[in-house]
């Protein structure tokens, strides 16, 4: 977007300079900006989204969120300059907001040109799939394999055609998407905990909630015996077994906890946590335990312990490829606020 202010060329920029300076520094430093902003990388990318976007939110009291707000109103005003018949067209539909669909317009189009060049460039060699993604697009491996030496070449080949057929600099790198528990399995120190054999009933299909519970029973207030129950030839462990899954419902009935749900892993207070995820299409459930803040956290998964402090862990969750499906399930007596009382049906099993 600083790149296509610039090439317009506008007169009379001293107006708007603390606003083209920001956007300059949120191309060249977003990192930076961030940071300055005292919050993690991805709180605050959305925050500096929602402000340019016009949103009213809760930090809007910061220097540099009002700036965003200002830029926001100087990126809108500019569209509408520049395209009015694209104005003009979209305040046909009154649902929508004019100003900021014509600023949506005006980028994606930008973003089109910029990624016909780039996949016209990629399908000049033999290329079994390719697709959209965003401001990015997916391509099979074999084609770089096969005609490129590597892949941090092919992407800087691909930068300089973009630049070259449309005037945009731009820096294509490989995105590699983790989810929550590869990001722990890379990013957290790790302890091995063997199972005994006469426990490892808990690592089958469909056994990961109850066996997060056991792991946790001797942080719980009010341990009950998880191994003992599923080991039960007893139709709830029956049906887990056949299905490969378990709901966190059917598990607090049948181990007589308490759990309680809340979205994402925001959590505020030590205690014990059941982690669900998505985890890639196979659905998991974790034991993190959270302990005071002079304390590591620590991460149960299958027969490994991965140690953090609870702000990495929380990062994590955030940038994970399957944060809109984490769910924390907090033990104990505390209940704290009800909200997606639903999830408890939720399933989880490998």
């Amino acid at each position: 977007m600083f790149q296509l202010a610039r090439k317009l060329d506008l007169a009379g920029t001293a107006l708007f300079k603390d606003e083209i300076a920001l956007l300059e520094r949120l191309a060249n430093d977003r990192a930076g900006v961030i940071k300055d902003l005292n919050m993690q990388p991805e709180e605050g990318k959305e925050s500096l989204l929602a402000a340019v976007a016009g949103k009213n939110i809760r930090e809007s009291k910061h220097p540099i969120i009002i700036m965003s707000q200002r830029l926001g109103r100087m990126l809108r005003w500019l569209a509408g300059s520049c395209l009015p018949d694209v104005l003009s067209e979209i305040r046909q539909n009154p649902d929508k907001w004019a100003l900021a669909s014509c600023v949506a317009a005006w980028w994606q189009k930008v973003e089109d040109f910029m990624l016909q060049a780039w996949v016209v460039e990629v399908m000049k060699k033999p290329c079994l799939h390719i697709s959209f993604h965003f401001d990015g697009i997916r391509c099979d491996r074999s084609r770089i394999e096969d005609h490129e030496s590597s892949v941090a070449d092919f992407c800087l080949k691909c930068s300089k055609v973009i630049e070259s057929e449309t005037g945009f600099e731009t820096t294509i790198v490989e995105k590699v998407n983790r989810t929550l528990i590869q990001h722990v399995e890379d990013a957290c120190t790790k302890e091995v905990l063997r199972v005994p054999a006469s426990d490892r009933v808990l690592l089958q299909n469909g056994n990961c909630i109850a066996f997060a519970l056991h792991r946790a029973i001797e942080n719980y207030s009010s341990p009950v015996n998880v191994l003992q129950n599923i080991k039960t030839n007893s139709p709830v462990n029956t049906t887990a077994l056949e299905r490969g899954c378990r709901s966190y419902r059917e598990c607090q009935e049948e181990f007589d906890v308490k759990l309680t749900p809340h979205v994402g892993m925001e959590m505020t207070e030590p205690g014990c946590y059941l982690i669900h995820s998505e985890n890639g299409g196979a659905p998991h459930c974790n034991l993190l335990l959270v302990r005071d803040s002079a304390s590591a956290s620590l991460f149960y998964h299958k027969e490994h312990i991965y140690s953090g402090s609870i702000q990495s862990f929380k990062e994590i969750a955030r940038k994970a490829i399957d944060r809109s499906s984490v769910v924390s399930f907090q033990l104990g007596e505390h209940c704290g606020n009800h909200q997606a009382f639903t999830q408890r049906n939720l399933r989880s099993g490998m």
